[in-house]
């Protein structure tokens, strides 16, 4: 539409179709990361079976009873947010080994776990 002055306007939309195409560019872009997630190779979809989490709890209880004996060299990294290994977990075992050269690193990022990956 052309208003006096030369000034062109056009008719203002109507909220409800502003929200709607909010909506849909907001659905478009959940349904790219969603893809984006299946389609990386890194993430593990298949679940996890009782009996490997069971082996990992048990490997989980030795380490933790037998930290006392470890005496060779090491390094421990760990980030800040981990949600697998806490950072009080790394702690505990940096603490309680005997190595005379260790190192432990608790590294703090501002990102989720996304943040450290191979390419």
């Amino acid at each position: 539409m052309r208003m006096e002055g030369g000034v062109h306007f056009s008719p203002p939309l109507p909220p409800s179709s502003l929200r709607l195409k909010c909506r849909l560019l907001n659905v478009f872009f959940s349904i790219l990361k969603v893809k984006k997630y299946v389609d990386d190779p890194l993430n593990w979809h298949g679940g996890m079976k009782a009996g490997w989490a069971s082996a990992m709890l048990d490997a989980m209880d030795k380490i933790q009873s037998e930290s006392s004996t470890i005496k060779m060299p090491y390094f421990l990294g760990c980030g800040s947010a981990d949600q697998v290994v806490l950072s009080d977990s790394s702690k505990y075992l940096d603490k309680h080994t005997q190595s005379e050269d260790q190192t432990f690193k608790v590294t703090r990022l501002p990102c989720n776990r996304q943040g450290l990956r191979s390419s």
